[in-house]
């Protein structure tokens, strides 16, 4: 978003209060309470029922702003944006991070299986431009049902104004006498807050509206 802004674009971002206030990294407490509380199943629906506020926060937005393109996160059940460009044909681009039917059923007891992965498929198919972060995850798209063309991978990164390598000196060789190891990079589930900002995604949006106003959904 910041990175949008830098190169002149109004951006407009919609989302939950709780969520759009928490800070780098993090996450809203109430809803990890609830899903920590209630079957999952019923977390499931809930998310479905999220929608509807969704939708209409989504919809007075573009009334209000009239944006050129919307920007969105995938959230398994978030379907608000393929509504949205179904009904006003208003481009929606979707960046995915992960394939989360797989990964909720491999690791978070997903109850609404034929729902999720029918879902999955509906939302990358409905979007004009899927924006996955590996080539890995591209390919699993495409297998989808998602034409190649509409594809584009975005690698993940990180914002080189928050995160600025400092010069380290290290010795030729250790005491033992051996070199030094080289060093190894990392990269930790915060750095999802980031993604907006690289370089790859701002590019993507310019690419197909160099003048335009961007709504980012997530």
């Amino acid at each position: 978003m910041a990175a949008l802004r830098r190169q002149g674009h109004e951006t407009i971002l919609i989302g939950p209060p709780g969520l759009m206030d928490a800070r780098f990294g993090g996450g809203s407490r109430l809803v990890a309470r609830v899903k920590r509380l209630v079957p999952s199943a019923l977390y499931e629906l809930l998310e479905l029922a999220y929608n509807i506020p969704a939708y209409r926060r989504l919809s007075r937005a573009v009334r209000i702003h009239r944006p050129d393109v919307v920007y969105e996160r995938y959230s398994l059940f978030l379907l608000a944006g393929v509504w949205m460009r179904r009904r006003t044909k208003l481009p929606l681009l979707l960046e995915v991070n992960s394939p989360l039917f797989e990964e909720r059923s491999r690791h978070d007891g997903l109850r609404l299986h034929r729902l999720g992965r029918l879902a999955q498929g509906w939302l990358w198919r409905g979007a004009d431009r899927v924006l996955p972060v590996t080539q890995v995850l591209g390919r699993m798209i495409e297998e989808y049902g998602v034409p190649r063309s509409r594809i584009t991978v975005i690698p993940n990164g990180i914002d080189p104004e928050r995160h600025r390598p400092r010069a380290v000196r290290r010795p030729a060789r250790s005491a033992s006498g051996q070199c030094p190891s080289r060093p190894a990079a990392a990269a930790g589930a915060g750095l999802h807050r980031l993604r907006a900002d690289h370089a790859p995604a701002r590019c993507s949006v310019e690419r197909l509206y160099p003048t335009g106003r961007a709504g980012s959904v997530g």
